[in-house]
């Protein structure tokens, strides 16, 4: 088994920055889901019948600006995370690619005649 630091070897400066940058989106994104929770219980206790019409519709109008705001934020964030994961992905796994077929390029002759063909891709 590798050691965890030898798994960050390969990249470089800019695709380490994405890997931050999308974990720190990913962070803000599981944060804004309880922030949601917590919006959707204040928006029940508005209707308490004690309260007056104007104070349900004054705290009606705030939670709702909170509710789009934190919808807002956690599609952004979101979006962000994804994005700079999914790209990242697709970086190291073509760096991989592309580090496998120059080293099966590299090897001598003899090494494909006694490999099956078959199996070079695997």
């Amino acid at each position: 088994m590798i050691k965890f630091s030898k798994f960050f070897t390969y990249m470089s400066g800019k695709e380490k920055f994405m890997m931050f940058t999308g974990t720190v989106g990913a962070l803000c994104a599981g944060f804004l889901l309880p922030c949601m929770a917590i919006a959707i219980g204040e928006l029940t206790d508005t209707f308490d019948p004690t309260n007056g019409k104007t104070k349900i519709l004054n705290n009606m109008r705030l939670i709702c600006l909170y509710i789009c705001l934190v919808g807002i934020a956690s599609w952004v964030f979101g979006y962000l995370y994804y994005g700079l994961w999914q790209h990242l992905a697709q970086n190291i796994s073509f760096d991989l690619r592309s580090r496998y077929l120059h080293s099966i390029l590299k090897q001598e002759v003899a090494y494909f005649e006694l490999e099956n063909v078959e199996q070079l891709p695997s």
